[in-house]
């Protein structure tokens, strides 16, 4: 082949490739974009996070363009708590308290009674001065049917000599403790120098001095002879010192 024919050809190529590109740019537009065709409008803000493997998430293929699926269901009405209103408390308005339904609702305790019947005097709050005496609510009394120990007395037992007055006064107080004593007061006697018969209860008063050795029976009385029993057991004035005395 000639030369000349063989550099026609070439130059004939060449032409022809640079029509086909031309050509080709004409048709796809200048940014790769065929001549005619619109990109879709973006309604909606596309998610452009970078998902692990570095490329940006695209929408779902069930959601319209444009739109980007929900990543969590957005909280309905009923899951929201409703917003606590103040209570205003301007308007109220104190009033008296309701009165009871019934008495029991007034009631008070009762304010202690003297009762003055054969049954005997309710004598609160005594206090003991010697074993078988004490005062009471103004009232001196002493215990009937016996022989008072005096709070100064001292007894012997076996050449041993101890209080034995002072002693039978503390073992009267502990007895009574503060309980109220009923006695039989006559009437129309002095309150300062009462001698009657008493009871704590259902305990009777001379009886349990006498019978633990506390008073002496008075001879021919009521108490004689528990109280000679009580001599004879060694109990109370007619023993031995306690062992706790000094």
């Amino acid at each position: 082949m000639r030369p000349g024919v063989a550099v026609a050809i070439i130059v004939s190529v060449v032409a022809l490739g640079l029509g086909i590109l031309a050509t080709g740019r004409h048709l796809a537009g200048d940014d790769g974009v065929p001549t005619g065709a619109t990109e879709p409008a973006i309604q909606g803000p596309v998610d452009q996070t970078p998902s692990k493997n570095g490329r940006i998430r695209e929408p779902d293929a069930g959601t319209p363009a444009g739109q980007v699926a929900p990543s969590a269901a957005a909280p309905s009405s009923k899951d929201l708590a409703p917003a606590q209103t103040p209570t205003d408390v301007a308007g109220y308005q104190r009033i008296a308290p309701r009165a009871p339904l019934g008495d029991l609702g007034r009631a008070k305790s009762p304010a202690p009674q003297i009762s003055g019947d054969w049954e005997g005097t309710n004598l609160f709050r005594p206090i003991a001065n010697a074993a078988g005496v004490f005062e009471a609510m103004g009232y001196t009394v002493t215990v009937a049917g016996m022989d008072i120990v005096a709070p100064e007395e001292t007894c012997v037992f076996q050449g041993e000599a101890w209080p034995c007055g002072a002693l039978a006064r503390t073992a009267f107080r502990s007895f009574l403790r503060g309980r109220a004593v009923t006695c039989a007061l006559p009437a129309g006697q002095d309150q300062k120098n009462v001698a009657a018969d008493c009871r704590v209860g259902d305990q009777n008063v001379g009886e349990w001095l006498v019978s633990n050795g506390w008073a002496r029976a008075v001879e021919n009385g009521p108490y004689g002879d528990i109280g000679k029993k009580a001599q004879s057991a060694a109990k109370g004035i007619f023993g031995p010192p306690p062992e706790d005395i000094e």
